[in-house]
């Protein structure tokens, strides 16, 4: 089972959505921390946007969760509508930023998504 952790723009897609497509996304990331890698689709380079190494996974008919699997956690890197590839675009400059983030930071994020989440 891999620990989940959102990056900083990531929680604040998640939180920014309607409840019902909250339940779809908390749904399709419980499915991701039971086995990152059955459950998502592994990305390539299409439209001009390179996101190999990273995995999207359906939450609902037309949302997608993109995350990277480094080492035993799962860091989601945006989740957003799959239309004209702009969750695909999304997630390639997030994951500049990502590249900054030390390891410390991103379960210090988790700590305060879930608390904000209770």
């Amino acid at each position: 089972m891999a620990d989940v952790c959102f990056a900083p723009a990531s929680a604040r897609d998640f939180l920014e959505l309607d409840h019902s497509v909250q339940l779809q996304v908390r749904s399709a990331l419980a499915r991701v921390q039971a086995d990152p890698y059955q459950y998502g689709d592994p990305l390539g380079k299409r439209a001009g946007i390179n996101l190999f190494g990273r995995y999207s996974i359906r939450a609902g008919h037309r949302m997608r969760v993109i995350y990277a699997v480094p080492k035993a956690e799962v860091i989601i890197v945006t989740i957003g509508k799959r239309e004209q590839f702009t969750v695909h675009q999304t997630a390639r400059a997030r994951i500049e930023v990502l590249r900054d983030l030390t390891a410390g930071e991103l379960p210090t994020l988790a700590k305060v998504l879930e608390a904000a989440d209770s």
